[in-house]
């Protein structure tokens, strides 16, 4: 009997190192997503400075183009369809950049979910362990 008991307390013990490990673990992968996810952050706001850049060039042509158009040369209004045309390419590039970074955001949303349900479920069993409320 006390045999039994001796390996009853050493499975115990074995589990309670397991759960210990897998706490720290976890510890260990949500400090490195934290880490990534703080990176991420630096990096969209250099994507937001980009961004911002961006837009004050399209403002800065859109005013330079209602200058242009004000005026009926032939020669300028062929400038005025090239800064049309150069608008555009900014404006699809604004939009492929909002795109790439709209997608990579979501990615880590989803990564942060799994990781946070997962500490869920792993404090949820130790808790059942340690009020001794594991299944038979």
């Amino acid at each position: 009997m006390a045999d039994q008991g001796d390996k009853i307390e050493t499975l115990r013990e074995r589990y309670i190192t397991q759960v210990s490990e897998s706490i720290q673990n976890l510890f260990e992968l949500t400090t490195r997503i934290d880490e990534r996810m703080q990176l991420m952050t630096k990096k969209q706001d250099e994507m937001d400075k980009k961004l911002e850049s961006q837009t004050n060039t399209i403002n800065s042509v859109g005013t330079r183009t209602s200058v242009l158009e004000s005026k009926s040369d032939s020669r300028l209004q062929e400038q005025v369809r090239s800064l049309e045309t150069h608008v555009h390419q900014l404006d699809l590039k604004v939009q492929e950049l909002e795109s790439c970074s709209t997608r990579q955001e979501a990615r880590w949303k989803t990564v942060a979910g799994y990781v946070m349900q997962i500490a869920w479920i792993i404090l949820t069993a130790f808790l059942l362990y340690k009020l001794g409320l594991q299944g038979s």
